[in-house]
């Protein structure tokens, strides 16, 4: 009589890339916690048309997503997520990005030609307190 012989083979992917996912989904949580907890309001961010390129001011708690490239995120007093374009430069100013994470902060920007709704940030600010 021949015995069986069963094996159990699969691919782990890279612990890195599970950390990476894990934080990924984290990040993704606490925006809809934000959003959810956040009271409803109807008032959208001021705009100003300057020449043919949209102007916005807008406030709210930076976020980075950390990924391969981290990506920056504005989530405004009622838990709309802007995706955000920063320059290395700007964010030097602030000694980095990490400076800015999870704090209160206002901003000038211009919202991309792509019309994904993200916007290139002109300046931004600490908010006081």
């Amino acid at each position: 009589m021949q015995a069986l012989q069963f094996s159990f083979e699969f691919a782990m992917p890279p612990l890195t890339t599970l950390h990476r996912l894990s934080a990924l989904f984290i990040a993704l949580g606490v925006v809809a916690c934000v959003r959810a907890a956040a009271p409803s309001r109807s008032d959208a961010p001021e705009q100003v048309q300057k020449s043919d390129s949209s102007i916005v001011k807008l406030s709210g708690a930076f976020h980075i997503v950390w990924g391969d490239t981290p990506t920056y995120v504005l989530i405004d007093a009622g838990g709309r997520p802007t995706t955000l374009v920063v320059s290395s430069h700007l964010l030097e100013r602030h000694n980095g990005a990490r400076s800015l994470d999870r704090k209160r902060v206002s901003l000038t920007g211009a919202r991309t030609p792509d019309g994904g709704g993200a916007v290139r940030v002109l300046s931004i600010a600490l908010d006081p307190g």
